[in-house]
């Protein structure tokens, strides 16, 4: 025979748990943007002569995150180039809105894009003329953006160079619109 019984009281009071549910945001938050700024040390300090994943040796690596930082940069930078740069900036951007709790509620879904924004900056950045302290064999979108811009190269009508050009202005533009929704502005 079953009897009614007096329901447990819950653990935590609704108080208690949306002090918990705010702080554990913020935590995040806070791992986001130090997550965020070590990305952008190991970017910016990225030698292409540091002994890394692709390239053996002994020598004494320049990255300011050490060998880790090194062997992340390596890959990042040879693939998609300064569209690498998207990866520190949607981290810090996403962490300093967890901190504010601001805009958390289309986070998901706007976060999934980011992929799509390391891409097309990639391509953006293959439309750029490095400059002298560019040592690489690729362009600056890596080789990803070359790739792709060789493709889309052929497919625009006219010279090379006006196509270059125009897919510059492109993705330029979608780089710029692409990078302030992935980074949550409305």
């Amino acid at each position: 025979m079953a009897y009614p019984a007096r329901g447990r009281d819950p653990f935590l009071d609704a108080g208690t748990k949306a002090f918990i549910e705010k702080r554990g945001r913020e935590i995040i938050g806070l791992l986001l943007i130090v997550a965020g700024v070590f990305l952008a040390l190991m970017i910016g300090s990225y030698s292409s002569e540091d002994a890394a994943w692709l390239v053996s040796g002994d020598a004494s690596v320049n990255n300011w995150m050490g060998r880790t930082g090194a062997t992340i940069a390596a890959p990042l930078v040879k693939i998609l180039g300064f569209g690498s740069w998207a990866l520190p900036l949607v981290s810090i951007a996403w962490g300093v809105r967890m901190v504010l709790h601001n805009g958390l509620d289309r986070m998901f879904n706007r976060v999934m894009y980011a992929p799509i924004f390391m891409a097309v900056y990639a391509i953006y950045c293959a439309t750029l003329t490095p400059d002298a302290s560019w040592l690489h064999t690729f362009s600056m979108g890596g080789q990803f953006g070359d790739t792709v811009l060789l493709l889309l190269v052929k497919v625009v009508p006219g010279s090379a160079g006006f196509g270059v050009n125009l897919l510059s202005v492109i993705f330029g533009v979608l780089t710029f619109a692409l990078g302030l929704f992935v980074c949550g502005v409305t």
